[in-house]
């Protein structure tokens, strides 16, 4: 652990020394992340990523033909399968929707109807507020530079305006400056702006981090008019960057309204019990309080993605750094090969020295060459060929290219040039989705940047800090409109969780395929819902009348366990209800109680079996139309019992006839004649 120069525990100096202190670790963490070579990683593959390839050698980008050489002889040509290849990776990881699990703290109403909120909420932040932006950038640094981050926080000053607010000024006035209702500030620093304790050995122990973040000093000064002198000391975002080692991306620009503020964050532990928020800078205190955010411990609003990591470090690792020399090499041989065809493309004439040679003009910018074939030393012009380029250099690219995917895990099928041997759609998708296997790694970590990111967003910031009530407009084709809450309807909910979709889910033709079962099975129930599913592998409009069906049986269940009836209607799918109202006798608490004589025990059983013969009841006699549209099977009317046998008495069987007689119910033939007896 890092301490202060007076043996105190730096996180708990006072203001006016935490900000100098932090702006002196800045400078510390950067020197230390160059000494171990993870700054130059960093820097390089973020020169490549954005075609900067030979910005050392004439200052261009892969839009230049640059030159090289004592003569400038060499022609550098650049082929950014770098950002291709890392891009492929990307869009692998990324394409899909977050398919988010909102978890409830019980079965009970309330939670469940928390956890429906909290879903729209999700959704509507991924579209209305950037949110799917902001984490997609994360992890497009992840790649990159080997480790993003995602920023969350509560910000007083977003939001709506609710009124205004009397402010003190250092000078004894009273400044007016409006106030906000507040709302989630969402962002992805990039890893330069970005410090924690890099002595940890396990990134996950980190008890706190502080990400440097340049506002306009202009609106500082609006939110905060009486501390307006103090924000003018402030650095600037050259300044700042000017003293990181000299290392500054913004070098051209030395004049900015953007000014260097420390957003620090410290959990609760024994030397910080209550952790601690701090966000200023040196010489100006913008707030100084408690850490707002979590129980217990307390949470870090900073969410971190990595493709991979490095053991017994805080630092991460990313197949970027694997593909740098290979794209090195690829952009040597090709700049090679350019710098043949540039040279030598015009046509030479081999002339012999005595040939007596001469050139004559015959108009329309056509050319006679003359020649002596019989002059001493003459002989017929030749042309000189000097293009041939050894064919090992086309091979080179090749295996260049081989290697790039191989280490990748970027297949040719991903890269929309599939091997000539595969042609049938299903082997397409197959190989590709091996391709999404390959970077299972990256996906893990992506899913656990939107679980980690969903539960904050609404258990630690809307659930805690939106105080008044607010509207969210609803997002999806089937959704319109606008649906009010409140924090208090988010307290059900214990945390978001997301699955991953199966692989074949994320190329084009598993999605067809997919989609195609569901539509000849029946499943999806309109056109709109086949093409979600083509479009993005969401299953929401197939599953969507399945999941209120179950949510409705479900609050039915916590009824019936409340000891409260409820009412079978016809039309519903009665065998579902059944089969899961049925659930609720299969207690064994409940039925130990019910077997000791607990009479609301035997009642809550009592209800439950009364409310599923209703069902049975209704399902034989409703109409068969009911029960297509609830899509189960009609059921017949119940059986009619079998009759009884008949009482014991006098035989009522008559006598069998006489011989030769004929029984009397048979009528006889006209002309019959009887027999005398």
């Amino acid at each position: 652990m890092l301490e202060s120069s007076s043996n105190q525990y730096f996180a708990t100096l006072p203001p006016d020394e935490l900000a100098p202190w932090l702006r002196d670790y800045c400078s510390r963490f950067r020197m230390k992340m160059s000494q171990i070579g993870i700054a130059s990683r960093m820097q390089e593959s973020e020169q490549y990523y954005n075609g900067l390839h030979f910005k050392n050698i004439f200052g261009g980008n892969t839009s230049f033909i640059g030159a090289s050489g004592s003569q400038g002889q060499l022609k550098l040509l650049a082929i950014n399968h770098y950002r291709n290849l890392l891009q492929h990776i990307l869009i692998m990881t990324t394409n899909q929707k977050p398919a988010w699990d909102v978890r409830a703290i019980s079965s009970d109403p309330d939670s469940l109807a928390s956890a429906k909120l909290g879903s729209t909420l999700l959704d509507s932040y991924m579209s209305k507020k950037r949110l799917a932006r902001y984490l997609k950038a994360t992890a497009e640094q992840a790649l990159v530079y080997s480790k993003g981050f995602l920023y969350a926080r509560w910000d007083d000053f977003l939001g709506k305006g609710v009124g205004v607010e009397p402010v003190q000024l250092p000078d004894g006035r009273t400044a007016q400056r409006i106030a906000y209702e507040g709302d989630v500030s969402i962002s992805s620093p990039t890893p330069w702006d970005v410090y924690y304790d890099f002595t940890y050995d396990d990134f996950k122990r980190v008890p706190w981090m502080m990400a440097v973040v340049y506002e306009n000093k202009w609106d500082l000064k609006a939110r905060f008019p009486d501390r307006s002198e103090k924000i003018d000391n402030l650095p600037t975002k050259y300044a700042f960057e000017s003293q990181m080692l000299g290392f500054s991306r913004m070098q051209q620009i030395q004049e900015s309204d953007l000014v260097a503020t420390f957003h620090f964050y410290h959990l609760r532990t024994d030397a910080v019990p209550a952790g601690r928020f701090f966000y200023g800078g040196p010489g100006c205190t913008l707030v100084d309080r408690d850490l707002p955010y979590g129980e217990d411990r307390g949470k870090l609003p900073f969410f971190r993605m990595v493709p991979g990591e490095v053991f017994g470090t805080t630092e991460g690792y990313t197949t970027g750094f694997d593909l740098l020399s290979i794209n090195k090499a690829y952009n040597v041989i090709i700049s090679a090969i350019f710098t043949n065809q540039q040279a030598h493309a015009v046509s030479k004439i081999l002339i012999p020295t005595m040939g007596n040679i001469s050139v004559e003009q015959l108009g329309e910018g056509l050319a006679a060459i003359k020649y002596n074939p019989g002059a001493p030393g003459g002989g017929e012009p030749k042309p000189l060929n000097l293009l041939g380029t050894p064919e090992e250099c086309f091979k080179f690219l090749d295996l260049c290219n081989s290697l790039a995917e191989t280490l990748s895990g970027v297949n040719s099928v991903a890269r929309g040039n599939p091997e000539s041997s595969l042609k049938s759609g299903v082997a397409l998708g197959l190989v590709q989705s091996m391709a999404i296997q390959y970077a299972s790694g990256l996906q893990q970590s992506w899913a656990e940047l939107q679980e980690d990111t969903g539960s904050f967003l609404l258990c630690d910031l809307l659930a805690k800090h939106a105080n008044n009530e607010r509207v969210v407009e609803l997002a999806g084709k089937r959704q319109g409109g606008q649906v009010k809450y409140t924090k208090e309807g988010l307290q059900g909910i214990s945390g978001v969780s997301v699955e991953l979709a199966n692989p074949l889910m994320r190329t084009s033709s598993g999605k067809m395929e997919i989609a195609d079962k569901l539509s000849d099975k029946g499943y999806l129930k309109d056109a709109r819902a086949y093409i979600e599913v083509l479009e993005t592998g969401n299953l929401d409009q197939a599953t969507q009348d399945d999941h209120q069906i179950r949510d409705f049986i479900l609050w039915e269940n916590e009824e019936l366990m409340e000891g409260r009836d409820v009412k079978a209607l016809v039309g519903e799918p009665h065998l579902e209800h059944a089969r899961n109202h049925f659930v609720v006798t299969q207690n064994p608490n409940l039925r130990r109680a019910a077997a000791s004589g607990d009479p609301e025990a035997a009642g809550i059983i009592s209800r439950a079996l009364a409310h599923i013969q209703e069902h049975i009841e209704l399902a034989q006699s409703q109409p068969p139309i009911w029960a297509v549209i609830a899509g189960e099977a009609p059921m017949g009317p119940p059986e009619a019992p079998p009759m009884p046998p008949p009482e014991a008495g006098p035989s009522t069987v008559p006598p069998p006839p006489a011989p030769g007689a004929v029984p009397p119910e048979t009528p006889l033939p006209a002309n019959a004649q009887v027999p005398v007896q």
